[in-house]
């Protein structure tokens, strides 16, 4: 039995940064398990949607969990949710909180809201809710919305041009199968009629 070498904590970090096949082929693997779902492109673009939307909130270690219920509650793929929140990765989320607390303070009022601390991460988004975890799910509120719409009507698009070549391409596949089968026979045939033919002149 061969055992999962335990990694360090450093080297866990880096994979989360740069995992080691590459942000590329991470994305192009997803797009690919995407691409092969059976549910509808409805169902496909609305649990996709909301993984994305959900990434803007500030929730980060229950991302996975809400994505996947509201991925529920609308009908659509948890397997398409759970991959949508990947846009919530190391390189978006500074952006992505930065963004929703400065949102999130312009519509409590505070036009004057500075920027967020260094030292800033999760243990301080719900040490001091107040400060930062309140702005954050506020502000964070129309940029899910915006993500979600966007990333829905798009992804059902796709999808459904998707699924529509891949029935094409399908169909053509058993459309060859059925004429070489044919094919087959009908040599088969022939050579039982020269076979037998050949017998009775014999």
């Amino acid at each position: 039995m061969f055992r999962r070498k335990n990694r360090s904590l450093s080297q866990s970090f880096r994979e989360a940064i740069w995992p080691r096949m590459g942000w590329l082929r991470v994305f192009r693997y997803y797009g690919l398990r995407i691409y092969r779902l059976n549910d509808t492109p409805y169902a496909v673009a609305a649990g996709l949607a909301s993984g994305v939307a959900i990434s803007f909130t500030p929730f980060l270690g229950f991302h996975l969990l809400l994505a996947a219920l509201l991925a529920r509650v609308l009908n659509g793929s948890m397997l398409a949710a759970l991959i949508g929140t990947l846009v919530g990765n190391p390189w978006t989320l500074p952006l992505i909180w930065f963004m929703t607390y400065k949102i999130g303070m312009l519509v409590l009022g505070n036009h004057m809201a500075g920027d967020i601390p260094a030292g800033f991460d999760m243990e301080t988004i719900f040490t001091q809710p107040w400060r930062y975890l309140v702005p954050m799910t506020i502000g964070c509120i129309p940029f899910a919305l915006a993500s979600w719409l966007i990333s829905f009507f798009s992804i059902k698009k796709t999808i459904h041009t998707l699924q529509h070549r891949r029935i094409r391409k399908r169909a053509k596949a058993r459309l060859r199968e059925m004429r070489r089968r044919r094919r087959l026979l009908e040599h088969l045939r022939r050579s039982a009629e020269q076979a037998a033919n050949k017998d009775d002149i014999e």
